[in-house]
Parts: structure tokens; sequence; C-alpha cells
């Protein structure tokens, strides 16, 4: 163990791990993230939206929480999305679940359902990118919590374009009827925790509850890792 320790040191030394966030070297003990920036990153007021209902669109959501707050043009939350969703870091998803997890608990905040669901990609798209960029963060949550993780239970069956530079209206129409429950009775009168990357206009989330609702599911609360 003791050789591991300093032969993993010095592995260190020589080519050290840096943050995604400022590019400085990480410590031995730091993970992905250095402790200044995650001392920085800009939190979301959770504290006061975990026992408030959201009426978004059409549904009325038991609450919708998230742990970041998304600010665009080269922001900390900006340039841990990009390496989460586009450069491969899919460690990064679970490491903030876990964090997340951390502090709902320090607060004295607790997650309570019968599922957790993430937002699934399209096969196509699963493919493409080759992980689902909230499986992690949904994962670590259930272990926090304690409620089981459930990931192919929504499904999307039709391939949309990234809903990136897309107006509000566009957004909408881009991922109405996409998705649909597989096994209806498995959350027929269960309660839900839906879990997405970003919310920003709530489209998704919206047209992810109407299939989750059309098979009966009792309630719906929504964690993001960002909230614009």
């Amino acid at each position: 163990m003791f050789i591991y320790s300093v032969w993993h040191s010095f592995v260190h030394l020589l080519y050290p791990h840096t943050c995604i966030s400022c590019n400085t070297a990480l410590y031995s003990h730091e993970s992905i993230i250095c402790d200044a920036c995650r001392f920085l990153l800009p939190r979301y007021d959770f504290a006061k939206k975990i026992y408030s209902p959201r009426l978004i669109g059409s549904t009325l959501f038991q609450f919708c929480i998230s742990y970041l707050v998304y600010q665009k043009y080269n922001s900390k939350t900006q340039k841990i999305l990009q390496a989460l969703k586009y450069d491969g870091r899919k460690e990064l998803s679970y490491q903030l679940g876990k964090w997340f997890g951390q502090e709902l608990e320090q607060n004295g905040l607790f997650l309570k359902a019968d599922y957790i669901i993430p937002i699934p990609l399209h096969p196509k798209k699963l493919k493409i990118r080759g992980y689902n960029q909230v499986d992690g963060f949904a994962q670590a949550l259930s272990e926090t919590f304690q409620i089981p993780w459930k990931h192919n239970i929504l499904i999307r069956n039709t391939f949309t374009q990234t809903q990136t530079k897309l107006s509000r209206a566009q957004r909408w129409e881009n991922v109405a009827n996409v998705f649909e429950v597989k096994e209806p009775s498995e959350i027929q009168n269960k309660n839900v925790l839906l879990v997405d990357d970003v919310f920003t206009t709530g489209a998704t989330v919206e047209a992810a509850s109407v299939a989750l609702q059309k098979a009966n599911c009792s309630s719906i609360g929504v964690v993001t890792i960002a909230s614009a």
C-alpha cells in the first residue's frame, strides 16, 4: 500500500491532473475539480425550493431543484457541463451527484420518492456519446438517499436536434411526444424523481412528465445538475 501511494504521488507529480474549471494542477486529495473552484461553484438556492410545488406547462411538479446555477460565457458551470457532455468526462456526473447529495444532507434536506428516473438519450445519441450524462448524477443521488435508480423505464423514441440554439417555442415543439414509458405498471401510483442535466424552459421535463402521467404515476419531482 505504501509503495502504491509513493508511486501514485510520483506519477501525479510528473503528469499532474488539472482542474477542469481553472486548469490548475490538482493536489493528490482532489478529484476533477480543485477545492477552490468547488467552493466557488454557484449554488442554486435549493434550500428554499425543495418543498415548493411548481407549475411547468400543464404539470404541477412536487418540487423542482438544481445543484448549480447555469451561467453562460465561460462560467465554471458552463465549463463543467461542457466537459461532461462533450469532452467525455462522464465521471463528473457521479461526482456532482455525490456532492449535491452531501450538501442536501448537511442542510437537513432529504429527497424522497419511490424511483429516480433520468431523462434518457435517444439510442442513436447514446451510441455517439457513449453514455448518458445524467446517469451518474442520478445514480449518486440514488445511493445517497436509498431510492431505486431506474434508467430503463422512460425511453426516448424520437431523435431530436440539440436544444441549445432553439427559441423557447422551438424547444417545446422539439421534444413534444418524444418520450414513452416502457413498462407503465412499474410506475403506476409511484412517486418519481425525474433527473436532467440543465433546466432552462422546462420543455424537456414537461414532455417527459406527460409520458409518466399517462402511466399513472402518483407525483413527479425534478432534480437537475444546473438551472438557468
